[in-house]
């Protein structure tokens, strides 16, 4: 029902005040038809609906539109309830009188004229308050609909803002990597144009097909798990042509991959922080080991890599300066919150990575 408010009363709107004048002309009817069957005496029925009516109209509206929305809604109950009791005493003295005006203008003082209904002053206020109290039922039931569609709607609001929110993280998060990747391959192509290296065109050409995966395919909110290996496998050959045999690396994979879904860019940012830190042209001995495991509904990730002397890997990650595993961790705890188990181990001259992730319905990246 709509409402205006003016004066601390809520006035009904057009529409409103038609419902309510067709509500009230049924109720009219009725009951000046009812307290006047038993002998046929119309006239005084008519009369005394005519002065009840008013009265409970008036204490319904009252009620509804200025005790309840004013005192009881807002929990002044000692308020609601001394306003209440007195607007209930005042109605049942105007009842009274209309009554007593009932026998004195059209029974002429004739009380035997009128029906045994209209008489019996308990049955008249039980009639008329049974009409308010059904209005009052029907404002609170209302209120207590119109309160819970309110609630729903605004946890809609929230998760949908949450949502939206988690999302511009994301593609922030993932707009980040791009050039991170792209950054760290150049690197990789550049130290192989100052050597003169034969492998430079090869690194080229793998580097076109790096950033269409990229750019392009891994555009999407999950990726085939197989797409994800292919790509990641690239990006280790690129590492390999530039390090060539002072790199012993070792990759094993377990379980049937095909068919599974992840969420794209997850795992590379580890294998890139192998080759950052764990490998160099300088050390004697640089390794890598990566083991893939796969089941029907979760993956198992271990990285262990050698660990370029004097290199901290955990300190670019601490300190806010590896875009990397900053990111993959946010987007971990993004896509699969309650979902990943993620372990780094930094130790003196290894670093570790022990990652659980569960093939669940994770939120999607637009």
């Amino acid at each position: 029902m709509k409402y205006k408010k003016v004066y601390g009363f809520k006035y009904l709107t057009h529409t409103s005040k038609v419902v309510h004048l067709l509500f009230w002309g049924v109720v009219w009817l009725f009951y000046t038809l009812f307290f006047g069957h038993q002998n046929a005496h119309y006239a005084s029925s008519f009369l005394l609906v005519s002065l009840l009516l008013p009265i409970t109209a008036a204490t319904l509206y009252l009620l509804n539109y200025c005790l309840i929305p004013r005192f009881l809604l807002q929990k002044k109950y000692r308020l609601f309830a001394f306003f209440t009791f007195g607007i209930f005493v005042l109605s049942l003295w105007l009842q009274a009188w209309a009554i007593v005006l009932t026998i004195i203008l059209v029974a002429k003082y004739q009380v035997s004229s009128m029906t045994p209904a209209s008489l019996d002053v308990y049955f008249l206020i039980v009639g008329m308050y049974w009409v308010i109290f059904l209005g009052v039922a029907i404002k609170l039931f209302k209120h207590w609909y119109q309160s819970q569609q309110k609630n729903q709607w605004l946890v809609q609001y929230s998760l949908e803002n949450e949502l939206r929110l988690k999302e511009a993280e994301l593609q922030l998060l993932k707009a980040q990597i791009h050039p991170h990747l792209l950054f760290n391959t150049l690197n990789s192509l550049y130290g192989l144009t100052l050597e003169k290296s034969d492998n430079a065109p090869e690194v080229v050409i793998k580097l076109s097909e790096l950033l269409d995966y990229v750019l392009y395919k891994s555009n999407k909110p999950q990726v085939l798990l197989q797409d994800e290996i292919r790509h990641i496998q690239n990006f280790i050959s690129l590492e390999q042509l530039r390090y060539e045999n002072k790199l012993e690396l070792h990759w094993q994979t377990e379980g049937q991959l095909a068919g599974q879904y992840i969420a794209p860019m997850l795992i590379l940012p580890f294998i890139e922080n192998c080759f950052k830190h764990g490998v160099s042209n300088e050390a004697k001995k640089c390794w890598i080991n990566v083991s893939l495991k796969v089941n029907s509904d979760a993956l198992q990730l271990y990285i262990n890599n050698s660990k370029i002397s004097g290199a901290d890997l955990s300190l670019p990650y601490k300190s806010g300066n590896g875009i990397g595993l900053q990111n993959v961790q946010k987007r971990l705890n993004l896509l699969y919150k309650d979902q990943h188990t993620l372990k780094i181990e930094d130790k003196t001259d290894e670093f570790k990575v022990s990652l659980m992730l569960n093939f669940s319905q994770a939120l999607s990246e637009k």
